[in-house]
């Protein structure tokens, strides 16, 4: 439960970044950015309704002594077209690094771990720009309790 609220919290988060921009999307006007937990719902692929994005997934946790560590990995997506201006996109970056390093506690529970990786990915498709950033949080986990017999 806790990696799932985690998520939740971030994404609410992120959500409000770019609220006042919009973004050129493929086959229609302007759109705001869409914030999805864990993946892109089946149904957003058929109305082609899902850019532009931001993904946040989580990748892992790893259990230490005293707390845990949630890998997340969020994922960026922009319809660029046919621009070869990449300024929307690499400012939609910015905007998102600056959050993640202006607000270092998530939903007042879960602290940010440093480093943050931030990439651009491989263009695969002359329409489409991605980016990800790679975050930590720690984690609460449940208090052992023993009963003494």
């Amino acid at each position: 439960m806790t990696p799932l609220k985690l998520l939740q919290s971030l994404a609410a988060e992120l959500r409000g970044i770019a609220k006042d921009e919009k973004f050129i999307a493929q086959y229609q006007g302007s759109r705001e950015l869409k914030t999805y937990i864990q993946s892109v719902p089946q149904n957003e692929f058929t109305s082609d309704q899902f850019y532009p994005l931001l993904v946040v997934e989580l990748i892992s946790v790893e259990d230490e002594v005293e707390d845990s560590i949630a890998s997340v990995l969020l994922t960026l997506g922009v319809y660029s077209g046919e621009r070869s201006d990449k300024t929307d996109f690499l400012n939609l970056i910015e905007m998102v690094r600056q959050y993640l390093l202006s607000h270092l506690i998530i939903g007042k529970l879960y602290p940010l771990e440093f480093p943050i990786f931030t990439g651009i990915v491989e263009p695969t498709s002359d329409n489409f720009d991605f980016a990800n950033f790679f975050v930590q949080y720690r984690i609460p986990r449940p208090v052992r309790t023993y009963i003494k017999k």
